[in-house]
């Protein structure tokens, strides 16, 4: 369950929230939003929060939230947002918003005047909404791609109804990591686990954001290690599949990357086909 960062931004209400820092990382995925009442957060989440900071239960000065930045990119949370105005925080250092954009960590100012009770609601109804469609666009996708369905026509109805062009000519691009056995081996079982589910966890993302910049593309998740992408067959997919390819090596660390291109499946009947 989670919305790219992006996406939140442009939920309905939420317009008055501005990007200072870290905008190349806005396709970073948010797993739910945590309102920071501590004067640090490193024990308090555990990576892919939204974390909210208001001044109201802690003081925040611009060594504190230097201190956070430093807190939230070492658990890896999705973004920080920081209100301003009010009693509280007034503005944002400018040493606050360089030292985000050094690390990448997405900085967002929310004015204060913009009620949290409803930014929060706002944000955790859209991810219990997109967490339904998202399991459901993977149930009947898996289903297509396993070929075990109950009814073709039934499948058909559920994507059409789910928004998935799934009718027309598409190629299948299948992706997995490979070295995982390597990986608890050189770090042990605690280590690697941690390693492991963040190299899948950015892969993912990688894709999702990859795809959500290509009309037609759609993500399918199965059981297990391997991803699957529905493509438009164009005449560029080769050089397209190849920069991909070298962007998504950035991030799988000590992991090795395998993908592999399906022929041309002219309709949803024949992806387990093309998967195989």
């Amino acid at each position: 369950m989670s919305l790219a960062l992006d996406e939140i931004l442009h939920l309905p209400g939420l317009h008055e929230m501005r990007v200072l820092a870290g905008a190349r990382n806005l396709q970073r995925r948010v797993r739910w939003p945590y309102v920071a009442e501590n004067e640090g957060i490193a024990e308090w989440v555990m990576g892919g929060e939204l974390v909210f900071v208001t001044g109201i239960n802690h003081p925040r000065g611009e060594a504190n939230l230097l201190s956070l930045l430093e807190d939230g990119d070492a658990v890896g949370i999705a973004g920080m947002v920081i209100l301003t105005g009010g009693s509280f925080i007034q503005s944002v250092p400018a040493s606050v918003i360089a030292q985000a954009e050094q690390l990448g960590l997405p900085l967002i100012e929310q004015p204060y005047a913009l009620k949290m009770v409803v930014v929060t609601h706002l944000i955790g109804t859209a991810l219990v909404q997109m967490s339904q469609v998202r399991r459901s666009r993977h149930d009947i996708l898996g289903q297509l791609l396993t070929g075990d369905y109950p009814s073709l026509a039934i499948a058909r109805q559920r994507a059409t109804h789910l928004q998935l062009a799934l009718d027309e000519p598409r190629r299948l691009l299948a992706l997995r990591l490979a070295g995982v056995d390597g990986l608890f081996e050189r770090h042990g079982l605690a280590h690697g686990e941690r390693t492991w589910q963040a190299s899948r966890q950015a892969l993912e993302d990688q894709l999702e954001a990859w795809c959500r910049q290509r009309p037609g593309s759609v993500t399918a998740q199965l059981p297990g290690d391997l991803f699957v992408l529905l493509l438009a067959d164009t005449h560029d997919l080769p050089e397209t599949l190849a920069a991909l390819y070298r962007q998504l090596q950035a991030t799988t660390g000590e992991l090795s990357l395998h993908m592999g291109l399906s022929s041309v499946a002219d309709d949803c009947a024949h992806y387990r086909q093309a998967l195989n």
